[in-house]
């Protein structure tokens, strides 16, 4: 069983309530995308990320993560299952940015905002589709994507973002392809790929995409190993979670 909540830095997350509970990869994503847009931005000074939106939040903690690195955005959460959205508030709440946290209890596909309105979308979807399901409703919501297909997601992605936004999207490395070619038919491109390993010695496990509406830069990518050859946190992976995580 997971703990009840997860201490960071600047915000607790309580998690009992939720059936995805908080993961060091989530916690990557999170971070990278945060030190992604810090540092790339300056290159490129006609985007503004002022905007953001966060598919399938459970915890909110994309959203507590993005908040706190980036001053100027104001996130919308997205949870379809009502007890997590329950907890997602509340984090949101008692968080030291509350005001710029905004929850919506359902589903991505009924969500109604004004549409090339974002400036960002960050998504940790459910990762399998055409799966045997478990015996529990919460958890197949949470890892089984019967709720919100690839291809939904994708579509939605692109009625909402703004030419010039980013979508920054975690998934196993098996969907990689089926998400390159969904990306294509919405007219997405492909900007970045991190390949994420539990170490050098491990093959990749999860791959966080990004994709932009413009062609902004070739694409390129890189590999994040969790952790060293010594079995301690690697230095990339420290570097970007040192805003977060606590000293031990």
């Amino acid at each position: 069983m997971g703990n009840s909540f997860f201490q960071f830095k600047q915000f607790r997350v309580e998690q009992d309530r939720c059936a995805m509970k908080v993961s060091t990869e989530a916690c990557l994503l999170g971070a990278y995308t945060a030190n992604w847009i810090s540092y790339n931005l300056m290159e490129y000074p006609e985007i503004k990320i002022h905007k953001g939106m966060d598919i399938g939040a459970g915890t909110g903690l994309l959203s507590l993560m993005l908040v706190q690195n980036l001053p100027d955005i104001q996130m919308d959460a997205i949870e379809v299952e009502l007890i997590a959205s329950v907890q997602c508030r509340e984090n949101f709440h008692n968080s030291p940015w509350n005001s710029r946290l905004k929850i919506h209890p359902l589903a991505f596909q009924d969500f109604r905002e004004a549409e090339n309105d974002y400036d960002l979308i960050i998504s940790n979807p459910p990762f399998h589709e055409n799966q045997l399901n478990g015996s529990r409703d919460k958890e197949n919501l949470a890892y089984h994507s019967t709720q919100l297909r690839l291809k939904e997601l994708f579509a939605g992605v692109y009625r909402y973002i703004r030419k010039t936004g980013i979508f920054f999207l975690l998934i196993p490395v098996y969907r990689i392809d089926e998400c390159l070619n969904l990306a294509r038919e919405v007219e997405l491109d492909l900007i970045h790929k991190v390949f994420i390993r539990s170490s050098p010695n491990h093959l990749d496990l999860r791959c966080i995409l990004l994709f932009s509406k413009i062609n902004i830069r070739e694409a390129d990518q890189e590999i994040i190993c969790i952790r060293d050859g010594n079995h301690e946190y690697s230095e990339r992976f420290m570097s970007l979670l040192k805003n977060y995580y606590l000293e031990k």
